[in-house]
């Protein structure tokens, strides 16, 4: 039955057996030859994104041939009926839009057969895979009509005339082998025998599957194609005898006929002629989901559908669309209702209609009811426990939606902050430490037993502390700690450039130069080395903000001397070694301080690093050495580099130094301080991050923890423990907790994510084709980047396999043993983690832009502009951000939210610098630009305004913030819209229950917006936050974005003039 069923889809013949020619034997012309390649070239890596993003839509399991695939669609067909269709279309044309925004020329570089031949696929399955594709355009697009209106009579007859399409085929067959120079004539006589099996659906039935098999055939078969066609009787061919067709009878009456008058769209001219199959097809494509807003939003009627996209001009597409619902129905809907539905479906297409009438009988809807449900009654009971009603929503949403729960979250002694982010980490961090604890190592993973090991030594830590020799003898290999001995001669230090070089490569720790690796901005296929401005012991803006300066300087300097007391007195104690005084420790903590100082007043601010453009200059080992003499480059380029890579990739090519201003100044600089200054900041870096190990230092590391962040303690061990597992082993910290987390859930999330992330998407899509400040040639532009996006689910499908895991930690670089002490862990691992950085460098190494930026076991999502891609991470797929089985309210405005912010990171200030395939230039206009600048300023002068009184600095910094502001502002606005195609395609959701039932659903929707952000901060962390964080404080992050929402507005009856509903609102993306 299978096979019938996708028969239907992609010719009657074609899924049968092995396909209508077993090996690779074509009738006639050989479709190698007579199929040229388009003139476009085929991206092999955006080919199998998009296509394994049709898989992941449709919950299909990776198929081995397209004849598996076929088995598939036949099931979702057979099994769903017309909503199975539906997605199957929407998956295809999301699809199309994803290789190349609907144009067939892209589409067409890929599905050829020469192309998928050369791509090591073999000349059938090369035939088959073009044909099922073709097949399936044409029923999603020219034949979706008759498909819909004949649904299950196509069904039935696909299943109970299996034997007399056999008898077809076998006569053609038969037919071949006596007459092959009749191929066409054959092929013709084939058509019309299994087409004519359809006639008791429609004559239009007949045509269309007929028109179905042609699809697939003329890719075999092509020569045939002129003189073999398809008419509502069936096939044409030479020698047919004409048959007498008849006209069908009229339509049964209907409860409604709504019709739409589209003003019409500017024609793409590289979609070819409008009048062109193409256009057509494309036509059907963008009507169809109109039509599925009515039959989703009513899925008891009876539909039919008679008119669809039509060309009006020779420059725009304009539709006249009407809908039958057909019979006795109960519970009819209003026409405001049907009409909302279409409404809703055309601004899902881009349409921007002139006129809507609905012609209606019949009853009301009745009021949402109250879901019960599981996932209804666990949403209810967090928000219960969540929201403030004793505070207007109107004057403050945060505290109205996070009141009680920050009244209930105290902050715990180890920790500057609370929130519901950081209660999630703290259970995934549960999750992976409870399944280090019952692993047991069988030998299937060296992967997983390295993270056991590790996991030992890391728990023992506590009760194996590290003596302050192992320090102190780290430091001697390094020409030692000026500052814990009472005599040090300069000669002792290394040179500068292969000091600072190995402190990069051994110990991950960047200190006036900082080196890492990504792609190259303007040759994304390849990779590059960058050379950055310093990494200071503070965030620079800690030395450039006045007003805080000095008291950080003050702590830091607290902080040096007491280490180095501790140092010295165990050196002294351990070794003999003589106890340098008071006063000279002093003036040594003096002395690196105002160096360190100095050095960070010459470093760009990240409010001055916003220009990507500016920080991209290539240099070759020469011309680097010529310009800046302060270290030897060779020295330098050649430590960090260390067994990692070969050092010949950057001193004998170029690599970038992105601040010139800074090197030209650390390059007199640097010269005028002692060495001893220059080690004694080198070794304090380095002793900083051996602290929290050693119990002697760990009461000073304590007492600056708490001085600049308020916490009083260590977290527990367990947790310490699980994080610095996951940080020092991303992706074995990622596996671990989809193993403990996803592999008890029910089917794949990543299916409706994908689902969620398509909605969302095509909302921002729809935001930007109504942008009144870009013109129509950015707005192109815009989509063709946002079609290029590369999205990325929860965990890649490798990390489940362990050899595939293995591979990437190999034994040479990660081999921990069990007699480690927790620095010589650490250390190895740091190790490790530089050179899966750095082995990029390798001559040759490709860009994987579907990569993972980050290890799935965090709670977090990215935008990753040299990629131009999103991954949003398994860890954040859980309360309060996303449920399966929650509201579509509730998972739209939690993880929607987040999809839709980093959606629209590629378009904010820093993301409009990188294309579609993450080449850093300049693609949008002087105009537009200008557009877009009046909207981030807007921005930024909203959240300037911002502040909290008794902080210091006390007002968001705007202009630092922008990009997430904007990203916020745009997200929430994309995911609402998303929420609401989703409520025009499936109807009204019930409301939540118990106390929560008073609330609308779009009212909780901004409600679930606004829980991610619920948090408790002590005035250090508030502080630190507004000093260095791109992200705005959850606060105002919820009251920044929903007060610039008229949407948000309304749901609460907002009052104009009231906080949350200002007079005068940043438009932004609207």
């Amino acid at each position: 039955m299978l096979l019938q069923v996708a028969a239907v889809v992609f010719g009657a013949l074609l899924v049968r057996g092995d396909g209508i020619v077993p090996g690779p034997v074509f009738y006639g012309a050989d479709p190698m030859g007579a199929q040229q390649k388009d003139a476009m070239t085929c991206d092999p890596m955006k080919f199998t994104m998009c296509k394994q993003q049709f898989i992941t839509q449709l919950n299909f399991t990776t198929p081995s041939t397209y004849t598996d695939l076929a088995h598939q669609i036949g099931n979702l067909m057979e099994n769903q009926g017309v909503p199975g269709f539906n997605a199957l279309c929407g998956a295809m044309e999301d699809f199309v839009f994803c290789l190349g925004l609907g144009n067939d020329a892209a589409v067409s570089a890929c599905y050829n057969v020469p192309y998928l031949v050369s791509q090591g696929v073999s000349a059938a399955e090369a035939v088959g895979e073009v044909g099922l594709y073709t097949g399936l355009r044409f029923q999603c697009g020219a034949g979706y009509q008759v498909m819909l209106n004949n649904y299950q009579c196509i069904m039935t007859v696909s299943a109970q005339q299996a034997g007399a399409m056999q008898t077809c085929q076998d006569a053609f067959t038969a037919s071949m082998q006596a007459n092959p120079n009749n191929k066409c004539t054959n092929l013709g006589i084939l058509l019309d025998c299994d087409s004519s099996l359809y006639a008791p659906c429609s004559q239009q039935t007949v045509w269309q599957q007929c028109t179905t098999m042609t699809s697939n055939f003329f890719v075999a078969m092509p020569d045939c194609a002129a003189t073999v066609s398809c008419s509502g009787a069936g096939a044409q061919y030479p020698g047919k005898v004409p048959v007498q067709t008849t006209t069908a009878g009229p339509q049964t009456t209907f409860l409604y006929s709504a019709s739409i008058d589209d003003q019409g769209r500017p024609w793409n001219p590289a979609y070819g002629d409008i009048s062109s199959p193409t256009a057509q097809s494309l036509a059907f494509l963008y009507s169809r989901e109109i039509y599925q807003t009515v039959q989703s939003a009513f899925p008891t009627a009876t539909i039919q559908v008679t008119g669809f996209m039509q060309v009006k001009t020779y420059t725009r597409l304009s539709a006249t669309i009407r809908i039958h619902l057909l019979g006795e129905q109960t519970n009819v809907p209003t026409a405001a209702a049907i009409q909302a539905a279409i409404i809703a479906g055309a601004a899902a297409n881009r349409f921007q209609w002139a006129t809507i009438t609905v012609q209606s009988q019949g009853a009301p809807t009745p009021a949402p009811q109250v879901g019960t449900s599981q996932g209804w009654e666990d949403a209810a009971a967090m928000f219960a426990s969540s929201i403030d009603v004793t505070v207007d929503p109107c004057q403050d949403f945060f505290k109205f939606s996070c009141g009680q729960w920050q009244a209930t979250h105290p902050l715990p002694a180890h920790a500057n902050s609370v929130s519901n982010f950081g209660q999630m980490y703290d259970d995934l961090l549960g999750q992976v430490a409870t399944q280090l604890d019952n692993y047991k190592d069988d030998g299937s993973s060296y992967s997983l037993s390295q993270a056991k090991v590790f996991w030992n030594i890391c728990l023992q830590s506590p009760n194996m502390p590290l003596s302050g020799q192992s320090v102190i003898s780290m430091l001697s290999t390094l020409g030692g700690w000026p500052m814990i001995q009472q005599s040090w001669s300069d000669n002792q230090m290394t040179e500068i450039g292969q000091l600072m070089g190995k402190l990069t490569s051994q110990y991950g720790l960047n200190t006036f130069l900082s080196a890492y690796v990504d792609t190259d901005w303007k040759n994304p296929t390849n990779w590059l080395f960058y050379v950055d401005q310093a990494t200071l012991f503070y965030p620079t803006v800690y030395y450039q903000n006045s007003q805080i300066s000095n008291a950080a300087l003050t702590s830091e300097g607290n902080y040096m001397f007491g280490l180095a007391k501790q140092l010295a007195s165990i050196n002294n104690q351990l070794n003999g070694a003589a106890m340098p005084t008071d006063a000279q420790i002093n003036k040594d903590v003096n002395d690196v301080v105002q160096m360190e100082y100095a050095i960070a007043m010459k470093m760009k601010s990240d409010d001055d690093r916003r220009v990507n453009a500016r920080m991209y200059n290539k240099f070759t080992m020469q011309t680097a050495s010529t310009r800046w003499t302060f270290l030897n480059w060779n020295n330098y380029l050649t430590s960090v580099a260390s067994n990692y890579f070969s050092p010949t990739v950057v001193t004998q090519g170029m690599f970038d130094v992105q601040e010139l201003e800074y090197m030209d100044s650390i390059n007199t600089m640097l010269g005028q301080y002692p060495k001893r200054v220059l080690q004694n900041y080198f070794m304090f870096r380095l002793v900083d991050t051996q602290a929290s190990f050693l119990p002697d230092l760990k009461d000073e590391y304590l007492k600056f923890k708490h001085e600049t962040e308020g916490v009083t303690a260590l977290p527990p061990i367990e947790y310490s423990c699980a994080d610095s597992l996951i940080n020092a082993m991303p992706y074995i910290g990622g596996r671990l907790y989809v193993d403990s987390h996803f592999k008890h859930l029910r089917g794949d999330p990543r299916g409706g994510l994908a689902t969620m992330t398509v909605d969302v998407q095509n909302q921002f899509r729809v935001m930007l084709q109504n942008l009144p400040w870009m013109d129509q040639v950015t707005k192109q532009a815009a989509f063709d980047k946002l079609s290029n996006y590369v999205r990325n689910y929860a965990f890649p499908d490798w990390l489940m396999n362990n050899t595939l895991l293995d591979a990437v930690h190999p034994k040479m670089f990660f081999n921990l043993s069990p007699q480690d002490n927790i620095q010589a862990a650490n250390t190895k691992l740091i190790q490790y983690n530089n050179w899966y950085q750095f082995r990029t460098l390798a001559p040759g190494f490709p860009v994987d832009r579907t990569s993972f930026v980050s290890t799935p076991a965090t709670i977090n999502a990215f935008y990753a502009p040299e990629f131009n891609s999103i991954t949003i991470l398994a860890g954040i797929m859980n309360p309060p951000f996303f449920r399966a089985d929650f509201p579509q309210a509730v998972n739209f405005g939690g993880l929607g939210l987040v999809i839709g912010h980093e959606t629209t990171h590629g378009f904010d200030d820093q993301g409009v610098q990188w294309n579609g395939v993450g080449n850093l230039t300049n693609w949008i206009d002087n105009q537009s630009n200008t557009g877009f600048k009046a909207m981030a300023q807007c921005v930024i002068d909203e959240y300037n305004s911002f502040c909290y009184p008794n902080i210091t600095p006390s007002c968001i910094n705007g202009v630092q913030t922008q990009g997430e502001n904007i990203a916020d502002n745009g997200g929430i606005r994309a995911a609402y819209y998303g929420y609401k195609s989703q409520i025009a395609l499936r109807g009204p959701e019930p409301r939540l229950p118990g106390v929560m039932s008073q609330y609308s659903m779009d009212q909780i929707y901004f409600i679930a917006f606004a829980q991610g952000w619920c948090e408790n901060a002590s005035p250090q962390r508030i502080s630190r936050q507004l000093l260095i964080d791109p992200h705005s404080p959850g606060e105002w992050r919820v009251k920044g974005a929903v007060r610039n929402m008229q949407e948000f507005a309304d749901a609460f009856n907002c009052p104009a003039g009231s906080f949350e509903a200002p007079a005068n609102r940043c438009n932004v993306w609207h």
